[in-house]
């Protein structure tokens, strides 16, 4: 290898938190000097080459007035439109994003706008799931600490550490208190967090929650449509509602489960460069996958719907009847590809545009809603009473949504939320 930095596999990533590629051998034009063992001037020359707001670069930019290739990847961000460019740790990601792994605890969380801190969802394969910690639990304390007299949330859930043992206290939606001595691990990740079949006066409809667009997610969203197909599913309701995004191609084997069959080898999304890189546009085709046949789609959204997620409802829609609700997705129209550095740093900046086969682009303030919902953390994924799936239930048998449905979870504070950033872990809200 001639060069410190490596261009990794064409694979392209949409996700709110950076998204690496599978590693691969180096170009023979691979930016950065071999000798200086030091990544900041790499990081300035994959910006300078690659960067979508190539135009809004600094001149006279020096890498070496700066400590870290992630100073210099900040100090190179175009502020007004970029949320995500980033250099971070190589390991972690790779193994998040190709293993579906990483070191935790195993769970989600939101703090509501007073101060309470919730579980969103464990996975199954964890320390927290294994404990039998579920969705609505309050977080009361934290390394024997009341919640409420803690200031960083964050530092409280101690090093990402393998081993890292950690006493937790929870509230159950039952009132009782739990606590539970969790001790760090290799998590493995279950992108599928709940499938089921639920008959409404529409049909049988299938409800999907899912969580990242990682390789494992194949096997995973092969065996939930192979359900859904088995019980004769007419309608489906896809949850979003936590998926900041991930890997295009995982995004398109998706959509080839819910798009049309007339929809086969069509446009799903067109990759817009900027000016000297406009040789590397290109469109991705999305291909039918199984025999389920939708004429509409339900997606439950909220502000951590993200990315390769929002690909999915802009995909579509020339396609298909495509409704949102819930609350505005993120808003991240744009995706990375992936670059390591000396083997261990992780640089994905901003690099193209995504448009669907209308051309539309522009949705940096997120997609709006079409039905206004909230998060109801008092019930579970699947409870037809937790007020996000019962209004999507209203709408797919009815045609609308009143207003008085998905706002149970306003009463103690969840109407607005929190989510809970731990910058050193590959995803954006679980520890």
């Amino acid at each position: 290898m001639n060069s410190q930095v490596a261009r990794f596999n064409k694979i392209t990533w949409l996700i709110v938190a950076l998204a690496i590629l599978p590693f691969s051998a180096c170009k023979k034009d691979d930016p950065a000097d071999p000798a200086t063992n030091d990544c900041r001037q790499g990081v300035y020359d994959i910006v300078k080459e690659w960067y979508l707001w190539q135009d809004q670069l600094p001149q006279n930019f020096n890498p070496a007035d700066y400590d870290t290739p992630a100073d210099v990847m900040e100090a190179l961000r175009y502020k007004t439109d970029d949320r995500w460019s980033s250099v971070s740790d190589l390991k972690a990601y790779q193994q998040f994003f190709e293993q579906g792994k990483f070191v935790g605890l195993g769970f989600g969380l939101h703090r509501d706008v007073v101060g309470n801190i919730w579980i969103t969802y464990a996975y199954a394969d964890s320390p927290a799931g294994r404990a039998g910690v579920k969705r609505g639990w309050r977080v009361s304390k934290i390394g024997g600490v009341s919640v409420a007299s803690i200031e960083d949330v964050n530092g409280a859930f101690g090093p990402n550490e393998d081993g890292y043992t950690l006493e937790m206290t929870f509230l159950r939606q039952d009132g009782a208190e739990e606590t539970h001595s969790l001790v760090k691990e290799e998590v493995n990740i279950n992108t599928v967090l709940h499938q089921e079949v639920i008959e409404t006066s529409a049909g049988k409809t299938g409800y999907l929650v899912f969580k990242n667009f990682i390789e494992t997610s194949r096997v995973e969203l092969d065996h939930a449509f192979a359900t859904f197909q088995a019980e004769g599913i007419d309608e489906l309701i896809l949850d979003l509602r936590y998926n900041g995004g991930g890997r295009v191609d995982v995004a398109t084997l998706l959509a080839g489960y819910i798009v049309p069959v007339g929809a086969d080898n069509q446009v799903l999304l067109d990759y817009l460069h900027n000016e000297n890189k406009k040789s590397e546009n290109s469109s991705v085709l999305v291909e039918k996958q199984g025999g389920l046949e939708f004429n509409r789609l339900v997606v439950l959204t909220a502000g951590g719907t993200a990315s390769a997620s929002e690909l999915i409802i802009n995909g579509m829609r020339p396609y298909m009847e495509v409704t949102t609700i819930g609350s505005a997705t993120h808003g991240k129209p744009v995706g990375s590809y992936g670059f390591s550095c000396a083997s261990e740093f992780a640089v994905s900046p901003i690099a193209f545009r995504v448009a669907n086969a209308d051309g539309v682009t522009d949705y940096f303030d997120g997609i709006a809603e079409d039905f206004a919902s909230s998060d109801d953390l008092t019930h579970g994924f699947g409870d037809p009473n937790e007020a996000m799936l019962q209004s999507a239930i209203e709408f797919l048998e009815t045609g609308s949504v009143t207003t008085s449905l998905g706002r149970a979870a306003e009463a103690f504070g969840q109407g607005v939320t929190e989510v809970l950033i731990r910058k050193d872990l590959p995803e954006l809200n679980s520890y």
